[in-house]
């Protein structure tokens, strides 16, 4: 009988002893009361280990950085789609968005308050959900699909977008325990395909047009160096045509009888020509007058 009893004491008291709850470092435990005097309060557990309380729920969050994914891919985050979807002018556009969070180890007691879920709960519920609508805000300026889609690859409108739903986040949960480090954007957004391709005909016509139109110029341009080329040789062939004319007329006037009687001497060699015209024709000079 005393042997009997001495195993159940020694059961007992090796039970006991083993009835602790150990917090691993990187991590942060939060008790519930819920008998007694304590019964609704939540405490938080540091690392290290920590009696067990019967009647006490204790729930374990990360102090680590947390990196989570809502994609479509079923190879990243959950085999399920994530991704988020929103509408420009009723079309939708799809996109795949990263977060990157921590629980605030003195504000554990305010996470399992807030939400009493654990962290993966909370991931895929509250701070999901809160993503999407904040997503849902800052897109409803954009009214103009087209304008969003071509705008945005050279002002980057959807960074924009994705900033501003970060820093509501950052604000939101800040006093509820988490830190987010950052809300990004994943690859590229998944805009219907019949405004891709509607858009991108439009900027083949665009460029196109311009091409022609470069052309175009090009070949008024190359008209126009012809025109000079062509009037300045005409105005030069004037210019040449005028001075041997200008020099004709003064040559016309410099011929006087005297002059043309001079010449007519210095080149005559003393022989009288054997064909006359008749006296005085002025074919034959006569020296004796």
């Amino acid at each position: 009988m005393r042997k009997s009893r001495f195993l159940v004491l020694l059961v007992l008291s090796v039970f006991l002893m083993s009835c602790y709850e150990q917090v691993d470092p990187g991590f942060v435990g939060v008790r519930t009361h819920q008998r007694g005097t304590r019964a609704g309060e939540v405490e938080v557990l540091p690392v290290g280990r920590h009696d067990w309380v019967f009647a006490i729920t204790t729930t374990t969050y990360p102090t680590f950085k947390q990196n989570y994914v809502w994609t479509a891919d079923k190879n990243e985050g959950s085999p399920n789609d994530e991704s988020f979807t929103f509408a420009i002018e009723g079309l939708k556009v799809t996109i795949d968005v990263g977060i990157e969070f921590s629980v605030i180890e003195a504000d554990a007691g305010k996470v399992y308050s807030e939400y009493r879920k654990s962290l993966g709960e909370l991931t895929d519920g509250a701070v999901r959900n809160y993503v999407r609508d904040q997503l849902n805000q800052a897109i409803k300026p954009y009214t103009d699909m087209e304008k969003f889609i071509t705008q945005n690859q050279m002002a980057n409108q959807m960074a924009d977008v994705m900033k501003e739903v970060e820093s509501s986040t950052k604000n939101y949960f800040s006093t509820r325990g988490l830190e987010i480090s950052q809300v990004y954007l994943i690859g590229s957004p998944n805009y219907p395909q019949k405004i891709v391709d509607a858009i991108s005909r439009k900027v083949e016509a665009t460029q196109n047009a311009i091409a022609k139109e470069n052309e175009l110029r090009e070949s008024e341009a190359e008209a126009q160096k012809m025109k000079a080329l062509a009037q300045g040789e005409a105005d030069s062939l004037l210019v040449r045509a005028r001075a041997e004319a200008e020099a004709n007329n003064l040559l016309q006037k410099s011929l006087t009888k005297e002059m043309l009687t001079l010449k007519y001497i210095e080149k005559w060699n003393g022989v009288e020509p054997t064909v006359k015209g008749g006296s005085d024709t002025g074919f034959i000079l006569n020296l004796n007058k």
